[in-house]
């Protein structure tokens, strides 16, 4: 309850300063260096990597036991040893597609291990 009144104070000055910084704002300019990361540009074990994390961390979001070596294990499955340092050819857009599919989980299926339909074909070498 007190870090919960600590949380609201510090949003209420934070709020209070951002306010009395003026209505001004910022303009800002995009270069061609700010677009997403095309395909190709991240390796398949990169790709790998990303999703492992977010599908292990899932498990603890649905209170369910991790297994052992979660991340170790998915990758071993993702991607053999030489397609892991090959370029991917899955869009960096569609990979986080499959890891917000494991930041807000289906837990009945985690539990059943069926994969997200975002992730079906993610990544692809």
């Amino acid at each position: 309850m007190i870090r919960l009144a600590v949380a609201l104070v510090l949003t209420a000055a934070a709020t209070a300063v951002l306010a009395g910084a003026g209505a001004t704002g910022c303009t800002l300019s995009p270069t061609a260096s700010d677009a997403g990361a095309d395909a190709g540009s991240q390796s398949v074990g990169e790709q790998c990597a990303m999703i492992a994390t977010a599908l292990c961390n899932a498990y603890a979001m649905c209170a369910q036991p991790e297994p052992d070596d979660c991340v170790e294990n998915f990758n071993a499955g993702c991607c053999a040893s030489t397609v892991c340092d090959e370029s991917a050819t899955s869009s960096s857009d569609a990979v986080q597609e499959c890891v917000a599919a494991y930041t807000t989980p289906d837990c009945n299926a985690l539990a059943n291990a069926v994969t997200p339909t975002a992730c079906s074909g993610v990544p692809s070498p």
